[in-house]
């Protein structure tokens, strides 16, 4: 089975203020956004969206789970 693709190997996906968002013009959440807390805390970010994304610009591996959060 593939490896889901997740926000934390994408270079597209920036932080703006509170915010997670995709330059590349896909809506990560209803709202096209997702919160950047969940980046903070160390939540999965894996979104349906980006599964099969053209736009998809790996940023290098997937970071650990034990790597993740501050």
């Amino acid at each position: 089975m593939k490896r889901p693709v997740s926000l934390y190997e994408c270079s597209n996906a920036i932080v703006q203020g509170d915010v997670i968002k995709c330059i590349a013009g896909h809506h990560l959440a209803r709202n096209g956004e997702v919160w950047a807390d969940r980046l903070q805390s160390g939540e999965e970010l894996v979104f349906q969206v980006c599964q099969n994304c053209k736009d998809l610009d790996r940023a290098g591996r997937p970071v650990p789970e034990k790597e993740r959060g501050w």
